[in-house]
This record gives structure tokens, sequence and C-alpha cells, in this order.
């Protein structure tokens, strides 16, 4: 921590550069650096990588997330949505849950007001996730939610049956905690896995196609969209295309469940691992 103070007041450009092009497991290390460093020109560095538009959404949501564990970072982002900064979606959706998750009440006070949360299908507010975390579910009723009124077998592939349009969730459990299971459901835009960011091509004769890029060549463009209709789209015939910042996901899927479903839904997720080989 130390050695990245002094490092950030001297060669903050570099630092910063390092950030953006490193792997993701160094940008970890360099995150944790900045924010235990404690000092103002490494949440300034953060901010500046989470508000520039140029780079890809995973290195900007990160940089805002983890700007959100300083008090002083926090304080940055409510003053940036105070003053009406031009933010895109993609810093949106990072800050609201950076504000959210604070640990400290009156931040996450100040998220509340400033992004409020959606209620659920029985009109009560959503707890914070924190909370959720704490309660327990009923797997059963999980599973059923999951492949019922929360229609994510639309999307999304579990031992071989669903849709494969998002990540595969046959072994989520492995991959990600509840907390992070409860954010990708509430905050779908704030953490779009690497390869299903969503995408839109408009051809010639009008058709807009919305979907995750399969692959594109010098010829021909492969979309597959949200029902997971794979569309082969030709190269000549494409007026525009371009990468979208919002996630394919639904921002209000938590508003088709009670609590508790979404509860049940969460508890049957983390259930999902990868077998065992004897």
């Amino acid at each position: 921590a130390d050695a990245m103070r002094v490092l950030v007041e001297k060669d903050g450009a570099t630092v910063s550069k390092k950030f953006i092009h490193a792997d993701e497991t160094t940008r970890v290390a360099l995150a944790d650096a900045l924010v235990n460093s404690g000092s103002r020109p490494s949440d300034w560095l953060l901010g500046n990588v989470g508000k520039r538009t140029d780079l890809p959404a995973d290195v900007r949501q990160y940089a805002l997330r983890r700007l959100g564990e300083s008090k002083a970072g926090a304080g940055d982002m409510i003053w940036w949505i105070g003053q009406k900064e031009p933010l895109d979606a993609v810093a949106k959706s990072a800050i609201s849950v950076a504000l959210h998750q604070s640990k400290w009440p009156e931040v996450r006070a100040q998220g509340q007001t400033l992004f409020p949360m959606a209620v659920s299908k029985d009109k009560r507010p959503i707890p914070v996730i924190a909370e959720l975390v704490a309660r327990q579910g009923d797997v059963e009723k999980g599973k059923a939610v999951f492949a019922g009124v929360a229609t994510c077998a639309k999307c999304h592939v579990v031992a071989g049956q669903g849709i494969e349009v998002g990540p595969n969730l046959s072994e989520i459990g492995d991959k990600l905690a509840p907390a992070a299971m409860y954010e990708s459901i509430l905050y779908p835009s704030a953490g779009i896995s690497h390869n299903y960011e969503s995408w839109l091509v408009l051809t010639d004769e009008g058709q807009t196609i919305n979907g995750v890029l399969l692959g594109e060549s010098a010829d021909e463009v492969r979309i597959k969209d949200d029902k997971g209709i794979v569309h082969s789209i030709t190269a000549d015939s494409i007026e525009e295309k371009k990468k979208l910042e919002l996630s394919l996901m639904p921002a209000d899927l938590h508003e088709l469940l009670t609590e508790q479903e979404l509860v049940d839904l969460v508890s049957y997720l983390a259930t999902l691992k990868k077998v065992a080989v004897p």
C-alpha cells in the first residue's frame, strides 16, 4: 500500500496504463493496492478509468466498484451524480452497485436516494444484498423459480437443459458467491461477462438484430438473439454494428419475483457445482 501510494504520486499515468491493459489477476492486485493505499490520487485514478467510455466495460466497472470501497471515493461518485456529470449506463450501473453495497450506512442511504431500489412482485422494496445473503432459501422451490416465473431457462443452460444465450450456469455455484449472484440479478449491466456483451446490428433493409456476437469475418457477422436464434448477416448488408452498454439480461427481472422467490432462486443457483469424479 505504501509503495503504491508513492508510485501513484510519482507516476500515476503509468499505473493507470498498467491497470487498463493488465490481465484480470494483475488488475485485481493493482486495485487492491490502490484502494489500500488510501490516497486521493489513487481514488482519482480509479475514477478516471471508470468514466472513460473508450475502455472495456469490465475494466471500468471493476475500477468503480473498488473506488466505492474508499469512503472518499464513494463521496466522489455521489458528487458526480449531484453535479449531473455525463455518465453512461455502464458507469451508472457500477456506481449504483458500489453505493448500495457500501459498508457505510450514510453512503447506502445516499445510494438509495440517488438510485432507488425497485420493488419486488409483492410490492416490497428489495433489501440490500447483505440482508438477502443472510436469509435461507428453499432449493427445490428455487429450481422451480428458475425454470418458471424467473424465465432463466430461456437464456441459460443448466445440465444440458435450457437455451444458451447467456453463460452456462451448470457450475455457477463454484464461480460466484451468493452475494455476486444477487448482484448479477439486480444489476445485470454492472458486471457483463466477457464474450456475452450485447451487440446491435442494423442492416441496409432496416432490420435490427440485437444479441450476443458469436463471431465475425470479412464476409459475415453471426449474432445470437435473446431467443437463442443465430442470425448470419452478410458484411455488405450491414449498415451499422455497435456494442451496447446494457446487458441482454432484463434489468427488471426481480420485479417478477417475491423476495422469498428471489432468495430461493439464489439458494438453488448456489448448489450448481461441478460434480466430483470418484
